[in-house]
């Protein structure tokens, strides 16, 4: 029987449910990946690239900042009431 050929550079993983891959532990010891770590992964044409990145290219918001932002973006009553008179008209 024919068995994969493996280099450090190349590996052999299989695909899990919901798509989760083990990256072989000498590649994240070698890199400083942590278990929780974030990462940016994009494919470019049939390869996946993955970025370890210690921050996101968004923002994070809590949930007390988003609540402010909803409340700041809130429609005066008056106007609120006027567009939920006409969302009813249209469904």
């Amino acid at each position: 029987m024919l068995q994969p050929i493996s280099s450090p550079n190349t590996q052999w993983s299989k695909i899990l449910t919901k798509g989760l891959i083990t990256l072989p532990k000498p590649w994240r010891d070698d890199l400083g990946l942590k278990e929780g770590q974030l990462a940016k992964v994009k494919k470019v044409g049939r390869s996946i690239v993955i970025e370890p990145t210690d921050q996101p290219d968004y923002e994070l918001y809590s949930d007390a900042e988003i609540q402010t932002m909803l409340l700041a973006d809130a429609l005066p009553p008056k106007l609120a009431a006027k567009a939920k008179f006409y969302w009813k008209d249209i469904k």
